[in-house]
């Protein structure tokens, strides 16, 4: 009988979600409905009152909404700009070196939000018209981007690690450390395969303007926030300052510090 109202429980989702249903909404009504079949509606009423109200009153639950605070605020103040800068001034010579830009930026970013969408969100509106200005192929332009954001899922803070530490009480810090050389080998994979095959195919990725040593020095400067922001929370988890929930009120509280200086704060980037 359970398998049964499990499968039309997961006939009625995707039927809510086809249907143009937000997914909040549509796993709320599905849950709810499988809860009263299962244990009747006064249980479910029960239920109700009280599970919202523990999951989100639990002092580890609140790592991951505190994480994406600070991700939300470093995609404000512009910080993913001033990586994918810096990495641009820094590799945008070499062949490819728009794309390899995009990679640094994805990885820089990723280690002071540790969200993909975000990462896209920006770099699709900053580093994709240029790149396709300087004739890059589409496929490159788009797909060094699409990679690079996947590197939010090693690189700390990570939500899915967060959100795996809570389901398998597995150490977060411990998973923090496990993901940073993953992240940053597969950052410099990325990078070495997007300079061969430019190499290679120069017409992929033809070679940026040349920068000199001031401003490549200047785009470090400009960076500057979100290698505080980055060390802060990660060398405190490391460093055994903190622990991974306070490494994450440090991270929102400085994020939002930097957001404030930069003028970037307003109430409708708040709601």
């Amino acid at each position: 009988m359970s398998k049964i109202i499990a499968l039309i429980g997961f006939i009625v989702l995707f039927a809510l979600i086809l249907g143009g249903m937000p997914v909040a909404f549509a796993l709320c009504i599905t849950g709810c409905l499988g809860m009263i079949v299962t244990i009747g509606f006064t249980g479910t009423m029960t239920q109700l009152g009280l599970v919202p109200y523990a999951s989100v009153a639990s002092y580890v639950v609140s790592i991951i909404p505190l994480f994406a605070l600070m991700g939300n605020l470093a995609f404000v103040s512009g910080l993913v700009i001033d990586v994918y800068r810096a990495g641009d001034k820094w590799l945008g010579a070499l062949p490819g070196g728009l794309a390899m830009g995009s990679i640094a930026g994805c990885t820089g970013f990723a280690a002071v939000s540790g969200s993909s969408v975000a990462a896209v969100g920006m770099l699709a509106e900053s580093a994709l018209p240029e790149m396709l200005r300087y004739k890059y192929a589409p496929k490159l332009a788009t797909g060094c981007i699409a990679a690079g954001a996947t590197l939010g899922i090693l690189i700390p803070p990570s939500g899915p690690m967060v959100v795996y530490g809570l389901l398998s009480e597995a150490s977060i810090g411990k998973l923090f450390m496990a993901g940073v050389v993953p992240g940053l080998c597969l950052s410099f994979l990325y990078l070495i395969l997007i300079y061969v095959s430019c190499r290679l195919k120069p017409e992929m990725g033809p070679r940026g303007p040349k920068s000199t040593l001031r401003e490549k020095l200047l785009s470090l400067v400009n960076a500057w926030p979100a290698i505080l922001l980055a060390g802060a929370v990660l060398g405190g988890i490391w460093g055994g300052v903190f622990t991974p929930i306070e490494a994450a009120g440090v991270g929102a509280f400085l994020a939002m510090i930097i957001t404030l200086i930069r003028k970037k704060l307003t109430m409708n980037t708040l709601l």
